[in-house]
């Protein structure tokens, strides 16, 4: 890790630690959310077309969604949990039902459920619900979800529904969304993922490429346990539209203690090739990585994250 990234870690870890107050009550409402659904489903359940591009070159939509500023992906995931908390596998979605901000005290409204972008140390609700607009725009945009047909309206974003993973709708043919059935190619993530806050903590990069390590170690489960599983470039950038500066977010999953590197010894700990053990073909053999067990993301996110950007600028010293 060079001294820039070890800058950008810290300035991250005061950032979450600055939002610590907002981030409890976010895991909060994700924990009632899940508590009155009744279901208490283990996971909650994405289609793998939301990870992976199609045959015609599209790109996936959850790469679409890897911006540095936003919380356009959060917003999603978050959406796709709160909808499956309260239905079964194959059930329809309506018109959103639950406010973007609090109407009356005790209420759970989306500015409850994320994680917003937080430049001082407190928040106010207007400004909550703007980035909740901005992000329901964004995902409009890229056919995630639509919004009523009244563009100028105040409470436009109110009623928004989501569509399909596949981002394949159009406005005259509108593809909307489901729960998952078992029948549906989809991956699993665990509840805690939303419960204990990953969701709001990882950034967009980080769970890129979490899911796409998930999604390999479900098509390749005896590699995975055995060996790792790798995706070379090809596969990156072609099916899962990861490319190398987000790929490398692998770093900061192994140092939360979500993922683990296969070590290569023909790598030095920054990545780079010394002298490289060359594949058949001439080329550097690529990482290997298993993820660790859903136990995992039993832990606060904001307390794992933090502390290993703490550590990360302490090695730096």
């Amino acid at each position: 890790m060079d001294v820039r990234d070890a800058a950008r870690r810290k300035e991250r870890g005061e950032r979450l630690r600055a939002s610590s107050e907002v981030f409890e009550v976010a895991i909060d409402s994700c924990a009632h959310v899940w508590q009155a659904g009744r279901l208490k489903r283990r996971s909650i359940e994405i289609r793998t077309c939301f990870i992976v591009g199609d045959p015609n070159g599209r790109t996936a939509p959850l790469s679409r969604l890897i911006r540095p500023r936003g919380i356009a992906w959060q917003v999603y995931l978050l959406a796709l949990f709160e909808a499956q908390c309260s239905r079964t596998g194959g059930s329809a979605v309506l018109a959103n039902k639950r406010p973007l901000v609090p109407s009356r005290p005790g209420e759970v409204a989306w500015s409850n459920l994320v994680l917003p972008e937080m430049r001082e140390a407190l928040i106010d609700q207007s400004k909550v619900e703007r980035q909740l607009k901005t992000a329901l725009t964004a995902l409009e945009k890229v056919d995630l979800v639509v919004l009523p047909e009244r563009p100028r309206a105040r409470n436009r974003c109110q009623g928004f529904r989501l569509l399909h993973e596949s981002a394949e709708s159009t406005r005259v043919t509108p593809v909307m969304y489901t729960v998952p059935d078992r029948n549906e190619p989809r991956i699993a993530l665990p509840v805690d993922f939303f419960t204990k806050g990953w969701v709001h903590v990882l950034s967009p990069a980080e769970t890129a490429v979490y899911l796409m390590l998930r999604h390999l170690k479900l098509k390749y489960p005896r590699e995975h346990d055995l060996k790792g599983v790798y995706a070379a470039e090809a596969v990156r950038e072609g099916v899962y539209g990861i490319r190398r500066d987000t790929y490398e977010r692998h770093r900061e999953l192994a140092a939360y203690g979500l993922i683990q590197l296969i070590p290569d010894p023909s790598r030095r700990p920054d990545g780079k090739i010394r002298g490289y053990r060359a594949g058949e073909d001439g080329s550097p053999l690529n990482h290997r990585f298993q993820v660790l067990p859903d136990s995992a993301l039993r832990r606060n996110a904001l307390e794992v994250v933090a502390s290993s950007s703490v550590r990360a600028n302490a090695s730096m010293q």
